[in-house]
């Protein structure tokens, strides 16, 4: 089955326990809801993860297992691309999601939709399972969380407003702007673009040669924050370590890359500014 061929309106389409776009804060499942869906699921799918995270709800309340029902229903829909596992996870995540991206555009107010970003956050979630690792209780959070942003980064560049750089994983890159060009943006665009390619490539390659010599906990604090970009107290959490010691895994690995190609520069005459450590 390819899941990227079928509509996402199939999966989101009403159902008894799909309630319209305007009802999100009123229409949660009640606990003994979900524990049963999660049993009916289970049977249909056979899906072993959905029946653990039945038992999971049982004795506690929802907020209590929402990371690991949400990765285990993640988990079933990659697995076996049934609607039904798609519409719960739909119903449990919603209102949440809806929240966040509000929270994320607020300061674009008139100019981004929330609604709209809700909508392509989970048809990008329903196209793209086969990218989701759910070894993690929380995988789903910490995935779900890079989908908003990178989602929410680009509508805020298509609506042509000015944002800063953020990492967006290729499966959200932005396609190429095929409007037509004028002389004067060739000029601009191709001017100094041989000596620019040769130092970002210089750069690069200095980079990934310090980051190299990093230790495995400092290689995956960097993921987590700079490249995924989880907050620090989600990345504490990844990595199950205190935030304070995150920090101060991060800060000493920034200052060895700098310091590590700092003297590369150097040694090919090149100098690199002293002000960043």
């Amino acid at each position: 089955m390819c899941l990227g061929d079928r509509p996402p309106k199939a999966a989101l389409a009403q159902s008894p326990w799909s309630p319209p776009m305007d009802a999100y804060a009123h229409t949660f499942p009640a606990q003994d809801t979900i524990a049963s869906r999660l049993r009916t699921l289970a049977e249909e799918t056979q899906f072993p993860g959905l029946g653990d995270a039945s038992t999971a709800l049982a004795g506690k309340p929802y907020d209590e297992a929402r990371d690991f029902i949400n990765t285990r229903l993640m988990d079933a829909f990659k697995s076996t691309g049934n609607p039904e596992t798609f519409s719960l996870l739909y119903e449990l995540n919603q209102h949440g999601f809806l929240c966040a991206i509000q929270s994320r555009i607020r300061a674009y107010r008139g100019v981004l939709e929330a609604c709209d970003v809700l909508q392509e956050v989970f048809f990008n979630i329903y196209r793209y399972p086969h990218r989701f690792d759910g070894e993690k209780p929380e995988a789903f959070r910490h995935w779900a969380n890079t989908i908003i942003r990178n989602t929410v980064l680009k509508h805020l560049r298509q609506s042509g407003r000015p944002v800063r750089f953020e990492y967006v994983g290729e499966e959200f890159a932005e396609h190429a702007d095929d409007r037509s060009e004028n002389p004067l943006h060739e000029t601009i665009d191709t001017e100094g673009e041989g000596d620019a390619s040769r130092a970002y490539l210089l750069t690069l390659t200095l980079y990934i040669e310090a980051f190299d010599r990093l230790s495995e906990r400092e290689k995956q604090a960097l993921e987590l924050v700079e490249v995924e970009g989880l907050c620090y107290r989600e990345a504490s959490g990844a990595l199950e370590m205190k935030i304070e010691n995150l920090k101060m895994v991060i800060f000493r690995a920034r200052r060895k890359m700098y310091r590590q190609m700092r003297r590369r520069f150097a040694a090919a005459g090149i100098s690199a500014s002293s002000e960043l450590y």
